[in-house]
């Protein structure tokens, strides 16, 4: 019983700290792609520094700025280093050499950037705010439209009228993480699946505002891959899709949309190639409630 109780507790231990160092973390030494970080060395009085990234131990090969440069405190004894487009996985070298009254000294520190893509996608309302999975709102208001008829005094023709189902909006917010989005662009693709809206025009448009907009493009509500391109400087986008159930949709039947990431190799990724490491949630989808069927009015009168 002991050992057995030893094996358990070593297997905990194992999973345990396998799941912490598995884990990435965007530090100095495993720099997400696309962020600053800053490294230092002792200051002396007088001393100079000269600052090199570079692809070997010694450090005679230099990196080139696209792929990590200072980018602030050149020549001290601190600097900010960006990692804009360095492979993930790879180790690099940061080097410093300080003189001081014509002597030298040099010191090195190992840096291996990794790959910290996410994608994450909420329901979100008009105003930005976050909704439930699978949440539903009533369908909107009818409004008769016009009286069809000809008023020659039959059923049928009493009860020929126009109505108009309405329009529903629905918001989506799609989030990326582990970039610097302040200077990396990402490129998320998802799918809009749509559910009983034969009858009904069904568009959709992504921007850079929690409405919708902002300087962005039509997508397809088909099932195919949306595939944009969205600037550095944008931590979210909001996709906006539009139900128009116009004079033919009456929306008897429930109306579910669902947007999905995709995360498969060569799909969504960051402006340097990477792919997506995790788009947690993965979908979402918003139900726009079937309204009573009401039938038509009917009289028994002669």
């Amino acid at each position: 019983m002991k050992k057995l109780l030893l094996s358990l507790c070593m297997l905990a231990f194992v999973a345990i700290t396998s799941n912490v160092f598995g884990q990435s973390t965007d530090s100095g030494i495993t720099p997400f792609v696309g962020s600053t970080h800053t490294y230092s060395v002792t200051a002396n009085a007088s001393a100079t520094f000269a600052w090199t990234i570079t692809t070997d131990v010694a450090g005679s090969s230099a990196v080139a700025s696209t792929i990590a440069e200072v980018t602030a405190g050149a020549g001290t004894e601190e600097v900010s280093i960006t990692w804009h487009n360095p492979a993930a996985g790879t180790t690099y070298y940061v080097h410093v050499t300080e003189t001081l009254s014509g002597c030298s000294n040099h010191k090195a520190i190992a840096v291996s950037p990794v790959n910290g893509f996410e994608l994450e996608i909420v329901n979100v309302d008009s105003s930005n705010g976050d909704l439930a999975q699978d949440a539903a709102q009533c369908a909107p208001a009818v409004v008769v439209d016009s009286y069809a008829g000809s008023g020659d005094g039959t059923l049928t023709d009493a009860q020929n009228f126009v109505y108009d189902y309405g329009t529903v909006d629905l918001y989506y917010k799609i989030t990326a993480s582990g970039i610097n989005t302040t200077n990396t662009g990402w490129s998320p693709q998802f799918t809009i699946a749509t559910t009983n809206t034969t009858g009904a025009t069904v568009t959709a448009t992504w921007g850079t505002t929690s409405a919708g907009t902002g300087g962005s493009g039509a997508l397809t509500t088909d099932g195919v891959a949306n595939d944009i391109d969205v600037a550095s400087g944008n931590a979210s986008i909001w996709v906006k899709v539009t139900i128009d159930n116009g004079t033919a949709m009456e929306g008897l039947t429930a109306q579910d949309i669902t947007v999905t990431l995709l995360d498969a190799a060569n799909t969504s990724e960051d402006e340097n190639g990477n792919d997506v490491t995790d788009v947690n949630n993965g979908n979402r989808k918003q139900v726009v409630s079937a309204r009573p069927n009401s039938g038509v009015i009917v009289t028994t009168e002669p």
